[in-house]
């Protein structure tokens, strides 16, 4: 039944967890392991569940609740690497070619998932050249469609990308003197 909620419904996380709050019945049913391996899965589809001893070892131990959230903060943390190289980049209001492309080399290596460029790129208070760098990763490594029956991926840039984005590339050409 929550499975079919969650899904269906589209359910975020946080709400999971509130609805964890409102009674024992739904505490227990949303520290099902079932809920959380489900849920591991819709995020990071990519990740092997099978044969890796390392998942069923953890998960045995502490739990899918535990493991996911584990996970979100490996997340987290990978993606924050990313954003502090380009914030430091962006404060000029530029970023050369190679500190670009060796985030998206990064993003590529970390092995994000959709849902985690969105969370952690296209955040609010995130600025334009990082919603450039997710966007970038999302249609070129993930494969992520960008054409207009994509209604999904177009809200999702609609609410989560800054409204405003002003990008200029400059190509600086080098001079020889002839001698």
């Amino acid at each position: 039944m929550v499975f079919f909620f969650v899904h269906v419904c589209n359910v975020k996380i946080e709400e999971v967890c509130s609805l964890s709050c409102c009674s024992r019945f739904w505490r227990d049913v949303c520290a099902s392991d079932s809920l959380w391996i489900f849920l591991y899965r819709e995020r990071w589809p990519s990740q092997s569940l099978t044969g890796n001893s390392h998942h069923s070892q953890y998960s045995s131990i502490e739990g899918w609740r535990s493991f996911y959230i584990k996970r979100h903060n490996e997340m987290d943390d990978r993606a924050t690497s990313i954003i502090k190289v380009i914030n430091q980049c962006s404060k000029s209001e530029s970023v050369e070619v190679g500190d670009y492309q060796k985030a998206i080399a990064d993003l590529h290596a970390m092995e994000l998932g959709f849902k985690d460029i969105v969370l952690f790129l296209f955040a609010a208070k995130q600025n334009a050249l990082l919603n450039l760098v997710g966007l970038h990763y999302l249609v070129f490594s993930l494969g992520v469609p960008v054409n207009t029956n994509s209604s999904d991926f177009l809200i999702m840039l609609s609410t989560s990308m800054q409204t405003e984005l002003h990008i200029s590339c400059s190509i600086f050409k080098p001079v020889f003197q002839d001698r």
